[in-house]
């Protein structure tokens, strides 16, 4: 009989439940666990939890991480008790345990002047309320207690209730309770407001209402819960690559519960460019998202020499008591509109001022000549993918001019242009550029080249086979491709074949475990190039079961591998389960059953697709027949388990004359092929 259940929240949304009724029910990311998590943050064997006397508790296992109870971190290898209404965090993954005792033991709050007494006015019920003493962050815990005591001559039931703030805040570990005549009892009401902006700080008139089933009697007591905000903030530039003049964008947003002041304070790190901001100081309300606009320009404006990129630094602080502050880089590049060697031009320019008006005379004078491209130069020659590369040039005697690239043309500009911006996200490697000024029929031709160095990216992260199929021994291949890295780490996969050590830029490599959860199965790559930057890719890979097909009549499934066993449900023949694992002798297979249990049924009472997965299920330790079972008798007209092989003696009906159990709870209303699995009484 089960005397509780766990209530799992997984970090990714997903909710399981888990029936206790083992008197040691171990928990950890091992497989060998009877609940086992494949989540990070938790130890192979983190915790126990005991039930012995009627009473429940839980232990920490020296774990790395913990076990936190009510917000409270356990001592190692020292059971603590669990009443009912417990919030158990291990690592990444919240439980809530809850007893199915009715009248668990409780820790007794003594009575102190701020205790109010409520009694209805027919004097059947008395109502003790021991209110919370101080305020509570969002994301922390607070409780108040009530006691009741039942004054009148008949057992009597009791509901509470508690209102005057969000219900998804107020846990109470007993809604309802039956307390006899001239006997107590208690109800542990638990606050905890989410951290979410709409958690609206402030103090909320909390009541309590107490009522007798029998009477419809009630006893309505209030207090003030105080809820303190809490602050945080986000931000992201719009654009971190920018020229110089280009406006900047700053995106902020408020992922607190209070209004929150910020001012951005921006740092030119090579000083040599002027900042302005609107506006530079500003206040979000609560999830409120913002928007700072800058510009940027030079200090000194330069009419000769190469570009210069400026790292300019925009450092957001919080107005609040906690006065975070976070930076954020961007980088803004200044080119001059000459290139270097030409202030050596204009230095000679005055001496051949005379020589130079006499040449433009004569050019003046006589008929045009023939296009041509003069003065072609880039602002660098290797650029990274991406980042866009200056182009100037001189035309002459030209109506247009065409810029290609590898012989595609970028654009067409008008002669009085001299300059034009490159893109670069679609080359690599050396690149030929060439300038064509056009007039008529007549094409003059210039040409240059510039490297473009590869962005650092992800070039292939895969696995084979693509899909995961649970409790069963299998295994991956996992290949990768990160041109330019300097190291990979590579992490997920199975609990019982860790990804460790650096890998090298391309590679591949096999894991082999079981999988038993039904989330999907994550692995995660990080690289490093010898510039220091990191990139991240992670695969999500699907996880199926191994489903197969009872088809011997209503297949019985047992508490244990034993036909003598308790039969705990049955399944509907022609109806498809799911196979968890199987026993030494792969003579019974585990079935799962709702509610988180699981049967056993044997192994030519089902049809299999592929009968020779069946070695390779997860083998469930400690799982044996004491004694030899009782013969198996035969039904010549009940057809056998396709494919899995019946043993000499055994076809495919099966019957156990001698067992004395309950009658199992059948299958009703799952529609065909796959049933729902009830447990029996």
């Amino acid at each position: 009989m089960a005397y509780g259940r766990l209530e799992v929240y997984y970090p990714d949304g997903a909710f399981r439940t888990f029936l206790l009724t083992e008197p040691n029910v171990s928990i950890g990311r091992s497989a060998g666990n009877m609940i086992a998590f494949d989540v990070e943050g938790i130890s192979r064997y983190h915790v126990s939890v005991t039930y012995a006397d009627g009473k429940t508790h839980i232990t920490d296992l020296e774990s790395a991480n913990g076990t936190f109870v009510d917000g409270e971190r356990l001592k190692p290898n020292e059971p603590a008790p669990l009443l009912g209404g417990d919030e158990i965090q291990i690592g990444e993954v919240r439980m809530i345990f809850q007893s199915f005792d009715e009248s668990p033991t409780r820790p007794v709050v003594p009575v102190e002047d701020t205790t109010r007494r409520m009694e209805v006015e027919t004097g059947l019920f008395t109502v003790d309320l021991f209110e919370p003493e101080q305020a509570v962050s969002p994301s922390a815990y607070i409780s108040a207690q009530i006691s009741i005591s039942n004054t009148g001559t008949q057992t009597e039931r009791y509901t509470v209730e508690v209102g005057g703030l969000p219900s998804e805040w107020v846990r109470i570990d007993r809604r309802e309770l039956e307390i006899d005549p001239g006997k107590g009892g208690d109800v542990l009401i638990n606050f905890k407001p989410r951290r979410r902006p709409d958690s609206t700080p402030g103090d909320y008139a909390v009541t309590v209402t107490v009522r007798a089933r029998s009477t419809a009697a009630a006893v309505i007591s209030n207090f003030t819960l105080r809820v303190l905000p809490y602050g945080g903030f986000g931000m992201a530039v719009e654009q971190r690559y920018l020229r110089m003049n280009e406006p900047l964008r700053l995106h902020l947003h408020n992922q607190g519960s209070a209004p929150l002041p910020l001012s951005i304070i921006p740092r030119d790190l090579a000083n040599g460019v002027q900042v302005t901001l609107n506006p530079p100081r500003l206040t979000l309300a609560p999830g409120q998202r913002g928007l700072v606009t800058g510009q940027i320009r030079p200090k000194q404006v330069r009419l000769f020499g190469d570009p210069i990129r400026h790292p300019v630094d925009l450092i957001v602080r919080s107005g609040d008591a906690a006065a975070f502050t976070a930076p954020t880089r961007l980088y803004v590049t200044e080119k001059p509109p000459l290139p270097g060697y030409a202030r050596f031009v204009l230095a000679g320019g005055a001496l051949a001022l005379v020589g130079l008006i006499l040449v433009g005379l004569l050019i003046l004078l006589r008929p045009p000549g023939d296009p041509a491209v003069q003065a072609l130069t880039l602002s660098a020659d290797r650029v990274q993918q991406g980042e866009p590369l200056r182009l100037s040039w001189q035309a002459e005697n030209a109506e247009s001019v065409e810029v290609y690239a590898n012989g595609v043309l970028i654009g067409t500009f008008p002669a009085s242009q001299t300059s034009a911006d490159l893109p670069t996200d679609s080359l690599s490697g050396a690149v030929a550029v060439e300038v064509r000024a056009r007039r008529g029929e007549s094409v003059g031709t210039a040409t240059t080249a510039f490297t473009v160095d590869p962005g650092f990216t992800v070039a292939s992260f895969t696995v084979d086979p693509p899909t995961v199929t649970r409790y069963v021994t299998q295994t991956l291949t996992i290949a990768w491709s990160v041109p330019g890295a300097t190291s990979v780490q590579l992490t997920g996969g199975f609990a019982t074949s860790p990804l460790t050590g650096t890998q090298p830029e391309t590679g591949a490599v096999t894991i082999t475990g079981i999988w038993e959860a039904p989330l999907p199965m994550t692995l995660n790559l990080t690289a490093q190039n010898g510039a220091g930057e990191l990139i991240q890719s992670m695969l999500t890979i699907e996880t199926i079961p191994v489903t197969c097909t009872a088809s011997i009549g209503d297949v019985a499934l047992y508490s244990a591998p034993d036909s003598r066993g308790q039969i705990l449900a049955t399944v509907p023949r022609d109806s498809q389960v799911e196979i968890t694992g199987r026993d030494v002798d792969t003579r019974w297979l585990r079935v799962a059953v709702t509610g988180g249990a699981n049967g056993w049924g044997r192994v030519e009472s089902f049809t299999c697709p592929d009968p020779a997965i069946l070695p390779n299920l997860l083998l469930v330790p400690d799982i044996a027949t004491a004694q030899p079972e009782p013969a198996i008798t035969a039904s010549p007209a009940a057809p056998t388990a396709a494919g899995l092989g019946t043993p000499t003696g055994a076809p495919g009906v099966l019957s156990a004359p001698n067992v004395q159990s309950a009658p199992a709870a059948p299958l009703g209303g799952a529609p065909t092929p796959t049933a729902t699995i009830t447990v029996g009484g």
